[in-house]
């Protein structure tokens, strides 16, 4: 479910003040409304087999993901060119009864690459109006950006989309941490990835392998100053920040831990799949809970209610810096359908 700025501030109760204009009357959370409708998963598949099985799983689901072909790692040395027209041809296919069934994203190869431009020539003429978003490796630089967004642009206008293709940025070496901000800061930029294990290799050697896990991977001071850095850029420009993979697919739920982990104590609020397994223990730790949803609904009824003065609520005192943190908690927990309880319902969205 996608909420708009506007479909937000629409519900009323009575003459009392919605709590859109009240609480961010710049329209300031803007940027996150339309980022935060991004699904908390990104699916990554690279080959014929692991494509049409993302596709297949992903029209059948009832939880919503993203699937993002790749071309970086996924095509071997020499089949570039035809792995870029498989993708095509996978992505057409699956548009012509699946529609709506759920958002198909594309991986190019890094800019060191002489294939990264030629993915796009190959593959966005055909497919430019059917892809939500691209994803570019290795970028360092706002310069980088800049050159892959232009090329982006102007092969999409030829092929008759009318919208930006959002570009996902991996953030996996230190000099991209460096310039997260400026990234982040990009008009055509909707997601932050990190790209933990590019990352540590960029480091020759100085990160331990035992990094590449958990939960060294949570505590080595390097990692957390990137997985800082990467999540308050996002936050400071209403963008998404999205977690590094887990390698362990033997066992689902340590996704769920690391996913768990990268939200509570990062503020990743998307986190990549590599393994169909480990798509629902990711959106399992991405979900806000039900409990946290119910009691913020009920706290900004009674601040409605109160016309936004502070309120004592079991106990505790909430005035308008809490009606923020709630409001945008309520948000979150709507987007991944939680439910919020039929008086918070009308008087907030309808």
């Amino acid at each position: 479910m996608t909420i708009t700025a506007e479909g937000a501030a629409k519900g009323r109760q009575g003459t009392k003040l919605h709590p859109q204009s009240v609480l961010f009357p710049a329209g300031s959370i803007g940027a996150f409304l339309g980022s935060a409708s991004i699904p908390g998963c990104d699916h990554y598949a690279g080959t014929e087999r692991f494509i049409r099985k993302a596709f297949a799983l992903q029209i059948a689901s009832e939880i919503a993901f993203d699937v993002t072909c790749d071309c970086e790692d996924g095509a071997a040395v020499g089949t570039e060119a035809a792995h870029a027209a498989m993708i095509c041809d996978l992505i057409e296919e699956r548009s012509l009864g699946a529609a709506a069934a759920g958002r198909v994203g594309l991986r190019i190869h890094d800019l060191s690459s002489p294939f990264w431009a030629k993915d796009l020539e190959l593959i966005l003429p055909r497919v430019s109006t059917k892809l939500a978003y691209v994803t570019v490796p290795k970028v360092r630089t706002l310069d980088e950006i800049a050159r892959v967004s232009r090329l982006v642009s102007v092969l999409a206008r030829k092929a008759g989309r009318t919208t930006q293709v959002p570009l996902h940025i991996l953030i996996e070496t230190p000099q991209a941490v460096r310039n997260v901000w400026d990234i982040a800061a990009h008009s055509s930029v909707s997601v932050l990835d990190f790209g933990l294990l590019d990352f540590m290799s960029e480091h020759h050697g100085i990160i331990p392998e035992n990094c590449m896990r958990s939960p060294h991977q949570f505590e080595h001071a390097l990692l957390r100053h990137a997985k800082t850095e990467i999540c308050a850029a996002a936050a400071m420009y209403g963008k998404i920040a999205a977690h590094n993979i887990t390698t362990d697919i033997a066992h689902p739920e340590s996704a769920f831990a690391d996913a768990s982990r990268a939200r509570e104590e990062f503020g990743f609020l998307r986190m990549w799949s590599i393994h169909p397994s480990q798509i629902e223990p990711i959106l399992r730790a991405m979900t806000p809970e039900f409990s946290l949803a119910e009691r913020a609904g009920k706290i900004l009824l009674k601040a409605m209610e109160s016309d936004w003065a502070p309120i004592r609520y079991e106990n505790q005192l909430h005035d308008r810096a809490s009606y923020r943190f709630l409001w945008t908690t309520l948000l979150q927990a709507r987007l991944y359908s939680v439910p919020v309880g039929d008086e918070v319902e009308k008087a907030f969205f309808a």
